[in-house]
């Protein structure tokens, strides 16, 4: 299997080329069906289908006493849940991402929306924390709660591109405390590659949209040095 790759392609097509059991991790953003990006638009039927495919495909691929770890948005979490139920994993938790510069919703009719909620399952019995020394990241205590902004037009170093793009250290906290060197991570919705970064990690990831994973790309030929 080649790593440090970027795939302009499906992910449930693509992931079938990978071996059994030979992901460490998986850290990713799928599509939540809202229709804000091209292939974010599904029926009720299409959605539920699409979604056991690339779970059941993960389940396949990732190593035993491994994780997976994906965001989803909060009005949606329960549905979610139980096609996570569906599937062989085991459910472990669920972390909540907290937003505090940015609400979905302002108004006398609904609370502000502030949160993301991250579903954490495993393969087997899931492997410890590495939550001694994370870079970064305080004294090392473990929350379920993360506290971290979301991406702006405005920032430099997490400038948003795509629509529903992740913080850049979300992504590496997770994969940090969750991985160990030369680990390899997949993203199968990798948009512009966020789960890309100066670990020392070996990368997989998949992008649908052109103009996003030509972005990905020329990010993973930065950080790691890999030529296309």
């Amino acid at each position: 299997m080649n790593t440090n790759v970027i795939y302009n392609e499906d992910c449930v097509k693509g992931m079938k080329r990978i071996p059994n059991e030979s992901i460490d991790l998986i850290v990713t953003d799928p599509p939540y069906n809202l229709g804000r990006f091209e292939g974010d638009n599904f029926t009720e039927k299409e959605f539920k289908e699409f979604t056991l495919k690339w779970l059941n495909e993960c389940y396949r691929i990732l190593k035993k006493n491994k994780l997976l770890f994906f965001t989803f948005w909060s009005d949606g979490m329960y549905e979610m849940y139980n096609l996570i139920k569906q599937t062989d994993f085991n459910f472990i938790q669920t972390l909540i991402w907290y937003y505090p510069n940015i609400s979905g919703f302002k108004g006398k009719k609904q609370y502000t929306r502030t949160f993301d909620p991250i579903f954490v399952l495993s393969k087997d019995t899931p492997r410890k924390l590495n939550i001694q020394k994370g870079p970064g990241f305080g004294t090392g205590d473990c929350w379920n709660m993360l506290k971290i902004s979301k991406p702006q037009s405005n920032f430099k170093k997490d400038k948003l591109i795509h629509p529903t793009q992740k913080p850049l250290e979300l992504f590496e906290r997770l994969i940090y405390e969750n991985s160990d060197e030369n680990d390899i991570i997949l993203d199968p919705f990798c948009g512009i590659g966020t789960f890309i970064s100066d670990l020392k990690r070996q990368y997989v990831g998949f992008e649908t949209n052109k103009e996003y994973y030509n972005i990905a790309k020329q990010k993973l030929i930065e950080k790691i040095g890999c030529e296309y």
